[in-house]
């Protein structure tokens, strides 16, 4: 029976072992980030950068004279965080083609999907402890929010959700930055500005009409609300968002899948991605 499995020229489709290509694919992925990060650079370069964005587009409300538009703005700044080591995995998944790997992973039996979500796993995690940080630097600054309550515990898992639901939208574009990896970085880094507007985390009041309806649509847009509802204490208030923000990120991580599929299949017809 084993060698009759083994012999089978079709692609495993098989939930289990999905799941263990997933699981090498991320061990790989920490092992790789555990290879570009020590701890003290990572503590003393990667999170200073984010709590200094987050600072810096805060000060953006002091400059229109208005401290609730600044704690605001501070709190979207911090949660769009959660976005800036999520989106780097659209560059990252085109080293596949640059290491020469690409194009084994499109004829493995597991195919493409497997592995690169599974290499995304380190951005999903790295995009939460970013987020945690800041989003945790900034209720303790603030006068009127207090951190030390119930309602804060919910603080990473709004910022894991986010770093989720950003990953998910990551992946979906990586799958045309594989086709075209030239525009890899035009990608990603053309993604950030539109994603943290369109999401609400840095304008001055909660959006309305249309760009409300995609700022429920797009990822942070939820989460963004639902640590707004942590900081003035309503836990029950912000359920809803994560639950709003978990189930964006589950119809983007969908979209991904497809997008990745596109790839592959792509790549088989005209013996791409190599």
């Amino acid at each position: 029976m084993a060698s009759d499995r083994l012999a089978s020229d079709g692609p495993i489709d098989e939930p289990a072992s999905l799941f263990a290509t997933f699981r090498f694919a991320a061990v790989i992925s920490w092992r790789d980030f555990r290879a570009l990060y020590r701890w003290y650079t990572y503590v003393g370069g990667w999170l200073v950068r984010v709590l200094a964005q987050a600072a810096f587009l805060a000060s953006v409300g002091l400059l229109v004279g208005s401290e609730s538009v600044a704690h605001r703005i501070a709190i979207g700044a911090a949660c769009a965080s959660a976005a800036t080591g999520a989106l780097l995995a659209i560059p990252l998944a085109t080293m596949e083609r640059a290491l020469g790997t690409a194009a084994v992973l499109v004829v493995s039996p597991a195919g493409l999907v497997p592995s690169m979500l599974g290499r995304a796993v380190d951005r999903l995690v790295d995009g939460g402890v970013m987020s945690t940080t800041a989003l945790v630097a900034v209720f303790a600054y603030l006068p009127e929010v207090q951190l030390l309550r119930p309602s804060s515990l919910l603080l990473p898992v709004f910022a894991v959700a986010m770093a989720y639901s950003s990953t998910c939208l990551a992946m979906t574009l990586a799958g045309a930055a594989l086709l075209w990896p030239d525009a890899r970085n035009l990608i990603s880094s053309t993604l950030t500005v539109p994603l943290t507007l369109l999401s609400g985390a840095v304008l001055p009041h909660e959006p309305t009409g249309r760009l409300a309806l995609v700022s429920h649509l797009l990822p942070l847009g939820n989460g963004i609300r639902g640590c707004r509802e942590l900081a003035l204490g309503h836990a029950a208030g912000a359920l809803l968002p994560l639950l709003g923000e978990l189930l964006v990120g589950s119809a983007w991580l969908v979209a991904a899948i497809g997008s990745l599929r596109v790839a592959q299949s792509w790549a088989t017809r005209r013996a791409g991605l190599v």
